[in-house]
């Protein structure tokens, strides 16, 4: 084996293993290093003896750990990840949304009457380049039924801006007091990746917070941005709250053109 090793070190590869790398490695298309012998060696995270291990590997990898090490370190991972995910989650969903169990309608969800519709909601495509736009009367889910998609959407890793009870529209009539805060909240909500807006239409808009949904909207559409709106009111419904017709018609345009539309009936 040696003559073997000598001849092939001959070939430009390392004769000492702690001289090799992950660029030699790459080299390696005939396994060569596997000549060499392995070694015994102590895991330097706790200092306990790892199983025999080829010398070139190790020189290669110097921050190699001993399995029991690596499960440690990859069930921190895994913990803080869940923390991560349970902390945003509590950033942008309502605690009293958290408890929303979707195997037991009744208790916080309407029964079997929406059961359809919830399903609809939970199984939107969020690669559609369509957004969602839940439409129903007080009482039938429509907001559990968004935050359960909200969940799911967070736990792989999106990132989420809501605003709930019809508090869009009340920030808007805030930030619009400084022109300067206005137009960098005005660019964040358009660049979230992933909006929700809970109960439009909730009250009655003035003339520059309808103007500014539509530009919200219609710049989330542009760049294909998802958005997910829940109200009570249909489009004929709505028309009471807007100041402009033009408008309305080109908002609803862009809704039936852009938006997977979730009609929920009826409750219990």
């Amino acid at each position: 084996m040696q003559s073997q090793l000598k001849s092939e070190i001959q070939n430009s590869f390392p004769d000492n293993p702690e001289d090799w790398n992950l660029t030699t490695l790459a080299r390696d298309t005939q396994n060569i290093h596997k000549l060499f012998e392995d070694v015994d060696w102590n895991c330097p995270q706790c200092g306990e003896p790892g199983e025999p291990i080829n010398p070139a590997l190790l020189a290669s990898i110097p921050n190699c750990i001993c399995d029991p090490c690596y499960q440690r370190g990859k069930s921190a991972k895994i913990k803080e990840f869940k923390l991560i995910k349970s902390e945003k989650r509590k950033n942008e969903i309502p605690e009293i949304y958290q408890e929303t169990d979707p195997d037991h309608p009744g208790i916080n969800l309407p029964s079997t009457k929406t059961n359809n519709a919830r399903l609809e909601i939970l199984s939107w495509n969020q690669y559609s380049n369509l957004g969602l736009w839940v439409v129903g009367d007080t009482r039938t889910g429509k907001t559990r039924s968004v935050c359960l998609l909200m969940q799911s959407l967070i736990d792989q890793g999106k990132e989420v801006k809501a605003f709930f009870h019809g508090s869009f529209g009340d920030q808007i009539l805030e930030v619009l007091k400084s022109d300067n805060s206005f137009r960098a909240w005005k660019s964040q909500v358009m660049r979230a990746e992933i909006l929700f807006i809970d109960d439009l239409f909730a009250s009655r808009m003035t003339d520059r917070t309808e103007a500014t949904l539509f530009d919200v909207i219609d710049a989330r559409i542009t760049y294909k941005k998802p958005t997910l709106i829940t109200t009570q009111l249909t489009g004929k419904e709505a028309k009471e709250s807007f100041n402009s017709s033009q408008r309305l018609q080109a908002f609803f345009a862009r809704i039936n053109e852009f938006f997977q539309v979730v009609t929920i009936k009826g409750g219990k």
